[in-house]
């Protein structure tokens, strides 16, 4: 086996895999976007785009799939072709250096794919790390400033309710429809119109 042929080899598998994986990414984040939003437990009101997420973590893990399958299969060639070791029976064996300079030269190949891959990994990794600080954050705000509204003795039975990534919604209910919209008024005033509808949903009228 040539050199560039193991270079092929590992080339053609990891390109092969990581636009297998980063299809069924795309496939899991266009129709079962949920999937990804329970993995990295983000609530469905963030801007969390699972789309992307799917491409980036099946572009990285189909990589490295495929850089394993490389390496295997080229080691399983190796092993089995005697080209490596001698040509024919009439010639004189190929110098075992070949042999390593081909291993050396896959290695490297190697590392510097899974380095590239890795920063890849890390980006999107961070990117949901921040996401889910942010949404800590928020939340956090959120219920400092629900925390005064709710002390309003028109709505004892309302109260604050925590959801994942540190997101929170109100739960509970009112005396009439004329106290619910009370409520909702503070709430736009407070978050505007789209975050406090979000948030009266589990609010309901009557016991």
């Amino acid at each position: 086996m040539a050199l560039k042929k193991a270079f092929g080899i590992v080339m053609l598998t990891a390109f092969t895999c990581a636009l297998l994986g980063m299809g069924i990414g795309a496939a899991l984040g266009q129709w079962a976007p949920g999937y990804y939003r329970t993995m990295f437990s983000i609530d469905s009101s963030s801007d969390f785009a699972p789309l992307q997420t799917g491409i980036g973590l099946g572009l990285t893990q189909g990589l490295f799939a495929g850089l394993l399958v490389g390496v295997l299969v080229v080691a399983f060639m190796l092993w089995n072709d005697n080209s490596l070791i001698e040509t024919d029976t009439d010639e004189k064996p190929v110098p075992r250096g070949k042999i390593r300079r081909v291993f050396r030269s896959m290695f490297g190949l190697i590392l510097a794919v899974t380095f590239v891959a890795s920063l890849v990994a890390a980006f999107i990794l961070g990117s949901n790390i921040n996401e889910h600080i942010h949404n800590l954050q928020a939340g956090y705000e959120r219920g400092q400033v629900l925390s005064p509204i709710l002390q309003d003795e028109r709505f004892p039975d309302v109260a604050i309710e925590p959801i994942s990534a540190g997101q929170i919604t109100l739960t509970g209910h009112v005396a009439d429809p004329q106290t619910r919209d009370e409520l909702l008024n503070e709430l736009q005033h407070a978050f505007g119109d789209a975050t406090a509808a979000t948030l009266i949903e589990g609010v309901t009228v009557g016991k």
